[in-house]
């Protein structure tokens, strides 16, 4: 059994008073840049910088047998770990310093790609649910899916994504093992077989809370490069993942609904705030790129589409060298919510992509 993997999961399931999600990163970061090739030495070495005590780091050590049998559970159930010391850790996740450990099912590749939250009520209207499947047979081929599991759009955004051919990835804010709702594991199984992913910052038997589900939410956001929100009352946690998203200026649609519609809360104030309305299928297709061909066929990515003078610009900068986002915003003096959504939809056509760091370049094919 990998010694270090047992130390790191000891050391995530250790209780301290101020040691954090944030805590746990940095240590794992610092430690990953050290030539140590043991966490508990590495922490003994030092306990004041990280203020631990030695009956601290102690009672880390006696929590590896408890680790031993967490990582044997995985290895029963085809649950795989990831952690910060891996060197295929995820770099959306290091760029924005979550999930410094974290457990999953399918495949871990597709994080990192393109990806659209679609959130909403656990109880939405058939209107909600139609919507729902009209937007995500728009994304399916440009994007993966990105929601909770939870019952209503959740689930309908998942379903949909399966039915049209896309991948989507399920964000657990219940243990691994343990997912919520357990109705659905047929569904999280069906997303694992088809390529997508299922992802939980819990191990096994590992006891969640309310709050576990404000993460949760906030997880989503930081991997997606567009929030969507279908329905949600007044205390909806699709709300909060749209203020997570608004924080990062991260792109926000919503879905307006009638007044007299408690279901409607959410969305319409979402849209008083500057959430991006969506009036028809179209807001979607023309955030993402896509043109239709004709009306009697699917909105289908135009590769070949006269690109804006935007476009133009950002595309021959690119054209021989590698730019920061910061040293692009310099050249195109555009403001950076607008600079954002530029970038996002040429990645989206596949005309330029990503570096770590956000480092961009035009794509070689």
């Amino acid at each position: 059994m990998n010694n270090l993997l047992k130390e790191i999961i000891a050391l995530r399931r250790f209780k301290k008073r101020g040691f954090g999600e944030k805590s746990l990163f940095d240590l794992l970061y610092e430690f990953r840049k050290s030539n140590n090739t043991s966490l508990l030495s590495y922490i003994s070495e030092n306990r004041e910088r990280y203020e631990f005590s030695e009956s601290e780091v102690s009672s880390i050590l006696e929590n590896c047998g408890e680790a031993e049998k967490i990582i044997s559970m995985c290895e029963d159930t085809g649950v795989k770990i990831s952690t910060l010391c891996d060197i295929d850790f995820p770099n959306i996740l290091l760029e924005n310093r979550i999930l410094p450990v974290f457990f999953y099912r399918g495949d871990l590749s597709i994080i990192g790609g393109r990806n659209i939250a679609i959130v909403g009520s656990r109880t939405p209207t058939s209107y909600g649910i139609d919507s729902t499947e009209k937007i995500v047979k728009i994304i399916a081929n440009y994007a993966n899916v990105v929601s909770g599991g939870a019952f209503g759009i959740d689930t309908a955004a998942h379903s949909s994504a399966l039915k049209f051919g896309g991948k989507t990835i399920v964000f657990f804010g219940t243990s691994i093992n343990n997912p919520y709702p357990s109705s659905n594991t047929l569904l999280f199984d069906k997303i694992v077989d088809s390529g997508g992913l299922v992802i939980s910052a819990f191990g096994p038997c590992e006891e969640t809370n309310e709050f576990s589900f404000v993460r949760r939410n906030e997880y989503i956001a930081t991997v997606c490069q567009a929030v969507i929100v279908i329905e949600g009352g007044e205390k909806s946690g699709a709300g909060l993942t749209a203020e997570y998203a608004f924080k990062r200026s991260i792109p926000v649609f919503a879905l307006p609904g009638p007044i007299t519609s408690e279901k409607s809360y959410c969305p319409n104030y979402l849209i008083s705030k500057g959430a991006r309305i969506i009036y028809s299928e179209k807001v979607i297709s023309d955030f993402l790129g896509i043109v239709e061909e004709d009306s009697s066929k699917t909105a289908k990515r135009d590769f070949d589409n006269q690109l804006s003078d935007d476009e133009l610009s950002l595309l021959n900068i690119l054209e021989n060298n590698v730019y920061h986002v910061d040293e692009l915003f310099l050249k195109l003096k555009k403001q950076p919510s607008e600079l954002s959504e530029l970038l996002l939809r040429m990645e989206l056509k596949g005309i330029i992509e990503q570096l770590p760091g956000k480092i961009y370049r035009k794509r070689s094919n």
